[in-house]
């Protein structure tokens, strides 16, 4: 056989017993990161090829049907720190999908053997069920691997440091006339662990603020951009309640995503949505704290966080239209902080 780039298997010897499989699946990646052309981002260039090497399983695993019904497939998200990839295992047996399905866990790392295709002009991974069912100790396995290859959680993208945000929301909480929604943020933001977490977790799982200090920058950029209406002429604005919904309300998000190599849901969380979770925790954050604040006030700053996804009508997930000038606003704000956030790191492609 003619040498072949790195990527690939040159030397490999199918093993016969599946002792000798997991002692020759250990010796080729212990101790070893991936190898320049396997990343994901490089896959591109190896089509035509076969690869056998480590990958995350971005997302749970579907079976479906092929066109003529007598077999079915299984498609698959696969990746690593560059990017993510189609995998693809054909020609299954109706009767044996549910066990192909046992095969990929989601947030497991897998050493896999495929086929690099290209279909539609997106390049995909390829695996068959005749070649590759009887050796699954081998082809498709949990591996060794180093944390930093399949990290898939991208850092902070900017010159301007995550403390310097945190450090203006902290002088923005301090500065509140209004003691009730004052003492509410701080019963959050004075909570060190809280506090961390606040400022590492992205706000979303795909889409807009989807790296390490995410949710902190989408709150900052709103807080700037509402903070200016105040200044143009908007003085009856109540600006404490806006700051404390702003603040507020995406707090939900830090349980509903669950941070490993990727960015996760929790089920249980996600089952009542971040929203309603946010407001579970004001209240509890009121009744353990003892704070004083009346229904009126506490009420208004429950309406901003269960209308900021805007008219019910649009269908985003609000429970109650804005009703409010505040209100209105602060959707204005959630939604040209995530959208210019989504075009941007489009545009640039980071």
């Amino acid at each position: 056989m003619s040498p072949l780039p790195q990527l690939l298997i040159t030397d490999y010897r199918h093993p016969t017993t599946k002792e000798e499989k997991m002692r020759d699946k250990s010796s080729q990646f212990s101790g070893k990161h991936k190898v320049n052309g396997s990343w994901v981002k490089d896959l591109s260039s190896a089509v035509g090829r076969e690869i056998y090497e480590r990958f995350i399983v971005c997302k749970t695993p579907e079976i479906r049907n092929t066109k003529k019904g007598d077999t079915c497939f299984l498609s698959v998200e696969v990746g690593d720190k560059t990017g993510s990839i189609e995998l693809k295992v054909w020609q299954i047996p109706i009767p044996e999908a549910d066990k192909v399905l046992t095969w990929f866990e989601q947030g497991k790392i897998y050493a896999i053997e495929a086929a690099v295709r290209e279909y539609r002009d997106k390049t995909q991974l390829n695996m068959t069920w005749e070649r590759d069912h009887a050796n699954r100790p081998w082809i498709c396995d949990v591996t060794d691997y180093f944390e930093e290859d399949f990290n898939m959680i991208a850092e902070w993208p900017f010159s301007f440091s995550i403390e310097t945000l945190a450090g203006r929301i902290n002088e923005l909480i301090l500065g509140m006339k209004h003691p009730g929604y004052r003492e509410i943020l701080q019963a959050f933001w004075n909570d060190d662990d809280w506090r961390k977490r606040f400022k590492k977790w992205p706000a979303a799982k795909r889409r807009h603020h989807a790296y390490i200090g995410g949710l902190l920058h989408h709150v900052y950029e709103m807080l700037e951009i509402g903070l200016g209406y105040s200044a143009l002429g908007y003085d009856k604005l109540n600006v404490d309640l806006l700051v404390a919904g702003i603040i507020l309300h995406d707090i939900g998000k830090l349980e509903e995503y669950k941070l490993g190599l990727q960015i996760e849901y929790d089920e249980d969380v996600g089952q009542i949505g971040h929203t309603v979770r946010t407001i579970e925790l004001i209240d509890r954050a009121v009744w353990e704290n003892k704070i004083e604040i009346s229904e009126t006030d506490l009420r208004a700053l429950k309406h901003l966080i269960l209308s900021h996804h805007g008219d019910v009508e649009l269908g985003y997930g609000s429970a109650v239209s804005p009703q409010t000038p505040e209100a209105r606003l602060m959707h204005c704000l959630d939604m040209t902080s995530a959208k210019t956030n989504e075009e941007y790191f489009k545009k640039h492609k980071i």
